[in-house]
């Protein structure tokens, strides 16, 4: 007779959502701030507890199939590839939205202090806060879709979020990017 393990990581239902919390040793050091008014000189650095949303739009408040725990396991597994796709996308994304903050006439030295030119992806975890990771509820070829929900020095009105599909970089957006369902299902569709 099989043993049947416990599921982890256990979640509880906070009225809205389904949401729990796992440590990831790789994602220690990104940028940590008690409050958004704490300025990044006085941040802080995260000791990788991550919090997670299961299926954070288009799921009711039924418990969690194994399976559906198995989506957030599988992050959970492999976050040290998923850490690295995500500063990738980011620091390849990173002229781009430098660009767009000149345009918007936030003016070079403004620039220069939020978004520093930056020499390696790593360099960004001085510039992001993670707040949340949003694994849906779809999956393709045994890969979550999920999404990853930052603050960042250049956008403190919509932060920024990362889209993903195991460990690759679907989209590079507002924090919204990261929790929305459809997005997630407009890549699954083009799969």
């Amino acid at each position: 007779m099989a043993v049947k393990r416990p599921l982890f990581p256990k979640f509880e239902w906070d009225e809205h959502c389904w949401v729990t919390s796992a440590s990831l040793s790789a994602w220690k050091g990104f940028q940590r701030r008690e409050t958004r008014r704490q300025s990044v000189a006085e941040a802080g650095k995260s000791d990788g507890l991550i919090n997670f949303v299961f299926a954070p739009e288009g799921r009711g408040d039924e418990p969690l199939a194994e399976n559906e725990i198995a989506l957030v396991r599988w992050v959970i597994d492999h976050q040290a590839a998923i850490h690295d796709a995500l500063l990738k996308s980011l620091f390849d994304a990173c002229p781009t939205m430098r660009m767009d903050l000149l345009e918007e006439g936030l003016g070079e030295d403004e620039t220069a202090k939020v978004m520093p030119v930056l020499d390696s992806p790593r360099q960004l975890k001085d510039l992001i806060e993670v707040i949340t990771i949003h694994v849906h509820q779809i999956e393709q070829v045994g890969k979550p879709f999920f999404g990853v929900e930052m603050e960042c020095t250049w956008d403190v009105e919509h932060g920024i979020g990362v889209l993903l599909h195991g460990d690759s970089a679907l989209e590079v957006g507002g924090a919204d990017t990261a929790f929305y369902l459809w997005m997630a299902e407009k890549y699954l569709k083009e799969s």
